[in-house]
């Protein structure tokens, strides 16, 4: 008894961790969604992941207008707890602004 009570406890989390799994992939295409649909970003590539508890956006761009509109919109989308912006605007003599990834 004690043998398949502790499978349907360990079958119960596997569950709970794919279904988890499924509505962090969600968030991830909803962002990726959202940030296409919107003529402030729809032009630049936005890459767009699940890290760490938070939504990490990361790309290139030369306007750093474009870099806190993504960041403002992955915030907009309904349980989207932390946005972690690596977006990095780069300057026309090639240098970068913005907080960039070590």
């Amino acid at each position: 008894m004690q043998f398949w009570f502790g499978f349907l406890i360990g079958a119960g989390a596997v569950m709970l961790w794919q279904y988890r799994q499924q509505q962090r992939q969600a968030l991830v295409e909803q962002v990726r969604w959202a940030l296409q649909a919107n003529p402030r970003t729809r032009l630049v590539n936005i890459d767009v992941a699940w890290e760490d508890g938070a939504i990490v956006l990361r790309g290139q761009t030369d306007r750093p207008e474009v870099r806190q509109a993504a960041e403002e919109i992955a915030r907009g989308i309904p349980g989207v707890t932390a946005v972690r912006n690596e977006i990095v605007v780069t300057t026309p003599g090639g240098l970068t602004t913005g907080e960039a990834p070590a």
